[in-house]
Order: C-alpha cells, then structure tokens, then sequence
C-alpha cells in the first residue's frame, strides 16, 4: 500500500528520524522513539492501537 503524504509531513518526518541518536550504552535507537516519532510527525500508527471495533 502507498501512502503519501504532504510534503511538510514528509520532510518533518525526515528531518526528525535524521535527528535520532542512538544510546551511548546499546549504540541503538530505541524502538519507542521510533514508534512515538511516526505517530508523533507522520500520524503513522500500527492498526493494533484501533479498537476492535473500528479493524
């Protein structure tokens, strides 16, 4: 599935995973600051937040 979104959305999004930094201790970007950004910047959220009733 595409999606596309407004250029202001996209270039955020870019610019807020660019501004990501990994932990000193794991050297990895936490999977929660990833999900949160993409919601966040994009309104990109994984269809097991809907409720039930909306699936």
């Amino acid at each position: 599935m595409t999606v596309y979104l407004t250029d202001e959305t996209y270039f955020s999004l870019v610019d807020a995973i660019r501004a990501l930094r990994p932990d000193p201790l794991t050297e990895e970007v936490d999977r929660d600051e990833v999900v949160t950004l993409l919601g966040n910047v994009g309104d990109l959220w994984p269809v097991t937040i809907k409720p039930d009733a909306e699936r």
